[in-house]
């Protein structure tokens, strides 16, 4: 309650200090905005004059980059008939008369026929107009992108990361447009790796994004859209690409595709159908990067995982193998100016098999201990999911309505050497669906938002199998069912032009049922649980929306109650009910001090109560190492969190740099046990409360040098981490550091050359009781690709990775004390030749890969022959 007391105290004298600076001067004032009346962009240097009776100028001003103006103007002594006038050279000129009552004007400008066309000086390949960059592709396209992923991944302020997420200025991108429409609805890899390159013309990047067309204009956002524009090549017409590939790595590989695609403005679809058994990662092209409905999920799944694949740090085709199938389907409809329906829905079946071998050396009094282990993993991951989603979006009502269906299974294998043999099988099944709809009104500054959510998920099966050659076998049972119903308002009412008061209500409910059942032997732990959850808050607020300052101050307090019905049918508790209040404070701040610098800052204190985890009471085997048991008791956790940054922006000088910082306080009081070992080895963490300290700061810069073609990207991370937990009935002290640098060059000096090189060094250090961990890893990397012909592209590159961990640890009782130093090395190399037709988009490559010395088994060499066809 302290830390709620000072961070209230400090609300409040915050808020204080931006009413003072706001306050209104004895000057009548008013403000507004000037858009184009065709296109609904922003319009600057738009000249607004307030005239007299007698055509004298009162008071005059020009719109920014925003198309938004404030000005000021004496009041006249006597009674005058005022008139407001808005002119711009490109545009036919408006006036209305001046109302000492209305303090906001909106102007629609109409373009003249004889309109100039925009002139760009510095640099036309970047165009900022309001809060929208335009990039023209062709500039920063190289011979050898054929993606529109390999596009982005040159353009200055844009980083793509190996998951195929795009952000810019180190902040994910909320939405991914495609002229204008969210075709893909998060799931964007399979666009932005498949459309050619040459199918996009520009590159927009929105910045203050707003999904509600209510709300464009007039409140700054944090949110980044990117939208992509077509070439006139790929407009209006059915377009269709093939490819496939054959070839031979210590055994016959294969991979196969088909792309369809049509794009208008009033109609999109995008349907693709993909498989392989080469170990290429096409799972990936589903990979959701943001949400329409978040994912869902039972307790089955948070408490059973079974051992998750160990995933070295290269390539994953160089040592998976497996049958990869997908086939995805996308469309989206727009009816009339504001509606649209769009339907997602996608199968995919993953199959990752591989196996490696390691070595561990134990340095103890003795002498040096070798153990050898033999991994293997085969898993077999099924997914189908059918989304639809309807959404009306006008200047004065928005509203979505958004339903997914989903069902996974999962078929898993594990097998360890160590030399006794483990076996570990995880089946398992789920389905659910889910509903959300969502209402919002905006008149006269006063708006009222409304959701509801309905969600349902099941886990029929699930069943984890141990073999151990050592021990007796185990065998883990689960299924279990979740209900959600949520229903959340919100009302907003303006108090003057910049003020708003903002009032929420929150009202959940959550059922849960989980059955377990874990053999041992003879021996039989179960679990029988029952559990209803309600969850009643408000969250009263204020904000300050300054749009033509570029301010934007949002406070809140959320306050609410959660009542917890338990009952269990097997364990000794039978029924109970827990009731508590929780407390929070929220504030955030943004401000576009100029057009090129934005600061921003983030403060809050949560509670959250009732992890209904914490209520098992038998043993449940979570994989061949681990096992976990609530204690039965209530859960509680808070968290404290500031954060504060900048980001710095010059598209025209192709610059863009950001910091970061932040600190945080955790406190939760755990009642889950878990077991960390099944040999006579094993430790135990208590049911104790638990704090946890972190720190971070991260910096980034990204500049592309026009003249070279060249872009430079810098990555600077320090993150430190200190927690304080209860061990074998010791307070552990636990101090985590981590340090990273990472940075990324490509260049193109000649048009027959490129050049790409990344390195990254990374560092982490535990220190857990004066016993430190210490791991360190460097990557380095390079491609060099040359093009002797305008169709022939020859590529050859390698990549370093250097692993090194020493360790020295106590056992339990400290009578046992060992070192361990383990060390990883390898490198592979990469040569490709790529042949380009240039009438249709076609491509022949032809692959040839070699790895060298290196702890893993990897593929030692890969052949083969693809060809791709675009028409």
């Amino acid at each position: 309650m302290c830390c709620s007391r000072k961070i209230g105290i400090a609300s409040l004298l915050w808020s204080i200090c931006f009413l003072a600076v706001v306050a209104q001067t004895t000057r009548l004032s008013l403000q507004g905005r000037v858009t184009d009346k065709e296109t609904g962009r922003p319009i600057e240097q738009a000249i607004v004059k307030v005239y007299g009776s007698n055509h004298r100028i009162l008071s005059f001003a020009a719109t920014n980059a925003q198309g938004t103006f404030q000005l000021s103007y004496a009041q006249p002594d006597t009674e005058q008939k005022l008139r407001i006038e808005v002119s711009h050279l490109a545009y036919s000129t408006e006036q209305v008369p001046l109302k000492k009552e209305e303090q906001e004007y909106r102007f629609s400008l109409r373009p003249k026929d004889n309109a100039l066309k925009e002139v760009v000086v510095s640099a036309p390949v970047i165009r900022e107009r309001g809060d929208t960059l335009r990039i023209l592709t062709d500039q920063f396209k190289g011979k050898g992108d054929y993606t529109v992923e390999d596009v982005l991944k040159r353009i200055p302020g844009i980083q793509v990361a190996e998951s195929g997420a795009i952000s810019y200025q180190g902040r994910a991108i909320n939405d991914f447009y495609i002229e204008g429409l969210d075709l893909m609805g998060g799931s964007y890899n399979v666009a932005t790796r498949n459309l050619e390159a040459d199918m996009i013309s520009a590159v927009e990047i929105i910045e203050n994004h707003q999904r509600m067309a209510q709300k464009r204009g007039k409140e700054v956002s944090d949110n980044v859209a990117l939208n992509l524009k077509l070439s006139k090549k790929a407009r209006f017409k059915p377009a269709f690409a093939l490819s496939g590939g054959y070839g031979y790595a210590e055994r016959s590989e294969y991979s196969a595709g088909v792309l369809g695609m049509l794009f208008n403005p009033k109609f999109q679809t995008l349907t693709s159908v993909k498989m392989a058994n080469s170990g290429e990662q096409i799972a990936e092209e589903l990979n959701q990067h943001y949400f329409d409905l978040q994912p869902l999920s039972t307790l089955v799944e948070e408490w059973t995982s079974g051992s998750a694949a160990a995933y070295l740090p290269i390539p994953k085709e160089r040592y998976i193998t497996g049958q990869d199938f997908l086939v995805g389907s996308n469309a989206i409809t727009k009816f009339g100016e504001y509606a649209t329906l769009r339907m997602n829905a996608k199968y995919l079946r993953d199959e990752d098999r591989f196996a490696y071998d390691r070595s561990r050396i134990f340095y103890t009094p003795t002498g040096e201990v070798l153990i050898e282990e033999n991994r293997l993993f085969d898993e077999d991951n099924r997914e189908v999911e059918l989304t639809a989603n309807y959404k009306l979006n006008t200047p004065k009502v928005y509203f979505t309505n958004a339903f997914q269906g989903k069902g996974a299974f999962a078929d898993n294998n594990f097998r360890l050497r160590t030399p006794s043999l483990l076996e570990e099988s995880l089946h398992h099944k789920n389905f659910s669906f889910q509903n959300k709809s969502e209402y919002s009104k905006y008149n006269n500054g006063r708006s009222f938002r409304m959701n509801l959510l309905v969600s349902y998920a099941r886990s029929p099966q699930s069943e984890l199998t141990l073999l151990n050659s050592d021990t007796l076998p185990h065998r883990q049972r689960l299924n279990g069912s979740f209900f959600q119903s949520k229903t959340s308002a919100f009302w907003e009412s303006p108090l003057g032009k910049n003020h708003r008061l903002r009032f929420g209500t929150d009202l959940a409910y959550e059922y849960h049922e989980l059955t377990t059942l874990r053999e041992w032997g003879t021996a039989l732990d179960r679990n029988d649980l029952i559990a209803n959850r309600l969850v009643a808050t408000a969250m009263p607020g204020y904000a300050y929306n300054n749009r033509a300052r570029g301010i934007l101050f949002v406070i809140q307090f959320p306050v609410g109650i959660h009542a917890l019905f338990l009952s269990d049918k097997v364990n000794s508790l039978t029924k109970d009910t827990f009731r508590k209040p929780v407390f929070g404070a929220e504030s955030s701040l943004d401000y576009i001090l100029t057009s090129r610098i934005r600061l921003f800052a983030r403060a809050s204190h949560t509670e959250r109560l009732g992890s209904l985890s914490g209520f098992v009471s038998a043993p449940i085997q979570m994989d061949y190492i681990y096992y976990k048991a609530g204690g039965g008791l209530w859960q509680k956790q808070t968290n404290d969190v500031l954060l504060v940054g900048a980001k710095y922006k010059n598209p025209l000088k192709f610059f863009f740099a950001n910091i970061e910082a932040q600190l945080g306080r955790t406190k939760s009081n755990t009642s889950v046990t878990e077991q960390l070992d099944t040999s006579s080895l094993s430790s135990t963490f208590a049911p104790i409360p638990t704090v946890l300290r972190y720190s971070s700061v991260s910096a980034s810069t990204d500049f592309f040098y026009r003249p070279l073609a060249s872009k430079l990207v810098l990555q600077a991370n320090y993150d430190r981490n200190k927690s304080a937990v209860i061990h074998q009935e010791a307070t552990l002290q636990v101090l985590t550091e981590a340090y990273a640098l990472r940075g990324k060059l490509l260049s193109r000096p000649f048009k027959w050359m490129e050049l790409s090189l990344n390195g990254e060094l990374s560092a982490r250090k535990w220190t857990i009781s004066d016993r430190p961990i210490n791991l360190t890893d460097q990557i380095w990397g390079a491609q060099l690709a040359v093009f002797p012909g305008s169709q022939i592209a020859i590529t050859a590159g390698a990549q370093w990775n250097n692993r090194h961990m020493i360790q020295d640890t106590k056992t339990r009782g400290d009578f046992y004390s060992m070192s361990v130093k383990k060390t990883s090395k390898h490198w592979i190399g990469t040569l490709s030749f790529i042949y380009s037709a240039p009438s249709e988009y076609q491509m022949l490559s032809l692959t040839d890969a070699t790895a060298s010395y290196s702890k893993y088994k990897l593929k030692a060499y890969s052949l083969s022959l693809a060809l791709q066809y675009h028409f």
